[in-house]
């Protein structure tokens, strides 16, 4: 089992509108289902806001074969969209880890 995280630093003025978009995206995404068993947005806390609010999402999946589909399929999709919405006011990274 593999947890792909990616990490995102929000500007404060886009945080509802992120949010928004995210949850949207993941519901309406054709066939998500397929690639991930479950997945969780979380804000981080006890970091510093004054630059914009810190989340994480969270994709639970089953195998490397999978993960490399979900990549191509939906992260790039999802990545690109971000970016053309929100531009340089949504950053992120991306790491995956597997389950010992």
């Amino acid at each position: 089992m593999y947890l792909y995280n990616t990490t995102y630093k929000v500007d404060l003025a886009i945080v509802g509108d992120f949010i928004v978009y995210i949850k949207e995206f993941l519901q309406n995404e054709e066939n998500i289902e397929i690639y991930i068993r479950q997945y969780q947005i979380y804000k981080i806390e006890g970091v510093e806001e004054r630059d914009g609010m810190t989340f994480c999402l969270h994709f639970l999946i089953k195998d490397l074969e999978t993960f490399n589909t979900f990549v191509i399929v939906i992260d790039s999709n999802l990545k690109n969209q971000l970016r053309n919405k929100f531009g340089d006011s949504v950053l992120s990274f991306s790491t995956l880890m597997k389950q010992q």
